[in-house]
């Protein structure tokens, strides 16, 4: 965002923090977007700013769950297929 010359986001509602690459522009490029934080603005407060992405207990969980479904499908495919030839030699 260095090479952009001009930028003003101001009264857009926008929330959160501000990437580094903002740092250069002017505050009044920001008016009136009250929930947003960080450099050429207020530091954030920790109630403002919201982690990105799955917490590691919800990855682990659904990768659990999902490795288990996968192996209970597969189990499920080899009994449908051993009784379906089992009963083609009949």
């Amino acid at each position: 965002m260095s090479s952009l010359g001009r930028l003003n986001l101001s009264y857009n509602n926008l929330q959160g923090k501000l990437d580094d690459g903002y740092s250069h522009l002017p505050i009044d490029s920001f008016v009136e977007n009250l929930r947003l934080c960080g450099l050429p603005l207020d530091l954030c407060q920790g109630s403002i700013h919201h982690p990105k992405g799955w917490s590691p207990t919800s990855v682990i969980a659904i990768s659990f769950l999902s490795t288990i479904a996968v192996i209970a499908l597969m189990f499920i495919t080899a009994i449908l297929l051993f009784r379906s030839k089992r009963s083609g030699f009949n």
